[in-house]
């Protein structure tokens, strides 16, 4: 079976953006609180004016468990202003709080992933983490291979 995979990159570098203090971004972006693309979220959370964000890798195997992989996001705002390779933390022009990225796993029995996007193969199987911000939803697939061996003398099966 073939399986398609596309993956977002970014070619836009961002002119607005700057580092924080504490390894933030802050992006130099004024809010967007109207218009047709606009994205409504609930809650205290202001609208951030995100037009869309993809992470990467989009599709990652890890061999071996307890190794882990780093994952970030890209976020495309409504001007067309991007921000690269966010892990947790940034800041928008015109709003207070600082906003985070919230990292989920489908499979925890599989890998776990924490608050900054770092992903920790649990079990050989595959899963999917996920980051949301501003109401939209990004989604990268983990393959958990078992590692392997060429020696014969070596067991890496489960002791039961």
């Amino acid at each position: 079976m073939r399986k398609l995979l596309i993956i977002l990159a970014a070619i836009a570098t961002c002119s607005a953006c700057t580092s924080g203090d504490d390894g933030s971004q802050v992006v130099n972006v004024p809010p967007t609180h109207t218009g047709a693309g606009s994205s409504q979220t609930s809650g205290s959370q202001a609208d951030l004016g995100v037009q869309t964000m993809a992470i990467q890798p989009a599709f990652t195997k890890i061999k071996g468990i307890g190794k882990t992989v780093q994952l970030s996001a890209d976020i495309w705002f409504e001007g067309g202003d991007v921000v690269n390779d966010v892990q947790n933390a940034f800041t928008v022009d015109g709003i207070e709080d600082e906003q985070t990225l919230d990292w989920n796993t489908e499979n925890f029995g599989v890998a776990t992933v924490d608050e900054n996007g770092l992903v920790t193969a649990v079990s050989a199987g595959d899963t999917f983490i996920t980051t949301v911000i501003d109401g939209h939803e990004a989604v990268a697939r983990i393959i958990v291979e078992a590692e392997s061996s060429n020696d014969p003398n070596v067991d890496l099966s489960d002791p039961e």
